[in-house]
């Protein structure tokens, strides 16, 4: 058992370990454009918050898709089925092209009417549509770039996301220090420029990734990029895992861009403010995210191997080490807001109205970093209809209780970020009873 558990250990650290960089790529992005933007003003800091939200309602449906693959193509590895693997990464690519130029073109036309009508400040509702105008063209570029991290994680196989990832960060910083502020003879175009980085970014990491795919993933073995017919039942299965994944995508995309769209209302400096905030929560969720996306993958070979026993084995493996990276920030966040607020926000204003609101944040990683990984390992048994109803009761309980904080009782941000620890004490308890009692075995992928 002893050498059965190390064996565990090393494939998590070895799939964990690179994703770690690769979750700082998706993170990247938006810090990256909060601490430029930060520099700008505060209409385009807060602007951001709102812009990226409906970036994500907008691509929930490449997200479901992806999330699918990964999950059908782990369980196919762990059975031993290396072409139907390969079937299940070509088809899936296709349909992530196709869905992805769809979604370019719906956002183009979408953006200044749904922002018109949800953002009551005309000044920021300006900022959000010159961002998401631009963004949409890279779509494309991210969900592929996606699509070839889902396959290596699946194949355990995630060393060369380090590399996509360094390519992303140096050209997302170098583009926006470039576009946003003006250097170098180019014209300062502001939170347009940071949407022009992003996208850049994108491209140079999906011109990176193949080469590391063909490297490594074996592609005579599993067939990949030979895309040979349509296959009916494959496109059913992916649906059938993809479809409640996307909902789950849009139900946490519904509930960020509500969240701001309540601090929206409380004033320009509220929705900068927590926006700093947010990137600083999201850096401190990089760790349980990479081993998220790990333990999504190994949940799911495990169950492949008819091993689902060892399950509570790997939970344990994830959430160890997740603690451990997280928790010295979160401590360093609780106990000296105000520092780690100034590495993103110059303005000592903005510093100032966020330093409650992230002690909030830094004390509610306790909870939220065993919420988010069952979650996750909920979704990884392949009960994605399960995952949603969590996450809609994750949702539900944080709307509730900003939208009780901030007009009901008419209190500060702070008190509308405790909303935060409040969704996933629930989502921790629903999880864990989910998966322990293995509801999820009454399906069949």
């Amino acid at each position: 058992m002893r050498s059965s558990g190390g064996a565990l250990s090393r494939l998590v650290r070895a799939v964990s370990v690179p994703l770690l960089f690769a979750e700082v790529s998706e993170i990247v992005v938006h810090v990256t454009d909060t601490v430029f933007l930060a520099r700008v003003g505060t209409v385009e800091v807060g602007a951001i918050a709102l812009a990226d939200s409906l970036l994500e309602v907008a691509v929930v449906l490449t997200v479901g898709l992806i999330e699918g693959i990964q999950i059908l193509f782990a369980r196919r590895v762990g059975e031993g089925r290396h072409r139907a693997a390969g079937d299940v990464f070509n088809l899936g690519l296709l349909l992530l092209t196709l869905v992805s130029l769809a979604l370019t073109a719906l956002l183009l036309v979408a953006a200044r009417p749904v922002t018109a009508l949800l953002v009551t400040s005309p000044d920021v509702g300006a900022a959000v549509v010159a961002f998401l105008r631009v963004i949409a063209f890279g779509i494309v570029f991210n969900s592929a770039n996606y699509a070839y991290s889902a396959l290596l994680v699946g194949l355990g196989t995630t060393r060369p996301l380090i590399g996509a990832t360094l390519v992303l960060l140096v050209t997302n910083v170098a583009l926006d220090y470039l576009l946003v502020f003006g250097k170098l003879g180019l014209p300062a175009l502001g939170i347009r420029g940071s949407a022009l980085g992003s996208v850049g970014a994108e491209i140079a990491a999906f011109l990176y990734l193949p080469r590391s795919v063909l490297r490594r993933a074996d592609p005579g073995r599993y067939g990949l990029f030979r895309f040979a017919r349509w296959r009916p039942r494959l496109v059913r299965s992916l649906a059938m895992l993809s479809s409640p994944v996307a909902l789950h995508a849009l139900v946490e995309a519904g509930r960020w861009f509500a969240f701001f769209l309540i601090l929206e209302r409380m004033g320009p400096q509220a929705l900068a403010a927590s926006n700093v905030v947010y990137s600083c929560y999201a850096v401190l969720q990089i760790p349980t995210q990479a081993f998220g996306e790990a333990a999504c993958s190994l949940v799911s070979r495990l169950i492949g191997r008819g091993q689902e026993r060892r399950i509570g084995l790997l939970m344990r493996e994830v959430l160890s080490p997740a603690y451990g990276l997280t928790l010295p920030f979160a401590g360093l966040a609780l106990l000296c807001p105000g520092l780690i607020l100034s590495w993103v926000a110059s303005d000592p204003a903005l510093v100032a109205a966020g330093r409650a609101s992230l002690r909030v944040v830094a004390a509610a990683m306790l909870v939220v970093i065993p919420g988010e990984l069952w979650l996750v390992a909920v979704s990884g048994t392949g009960d994605t209809s399960a995952a949603l109803g969590i996450e809609v009761l994750l949702t539900l309980t944080m709307v509730a209780a900003s939208l009780t904080a901030a007009w009901g009782m008419g209190l500060g941000a702070a008190f509308v970020w405790m909303s935060l620890p409040a969704g996933w004490v629930l989502a921790l308890a629903a999880s864990y009873v989910w998966v322990r009692a293995g509801y999820w075995k009454r399906l069949e992928i």
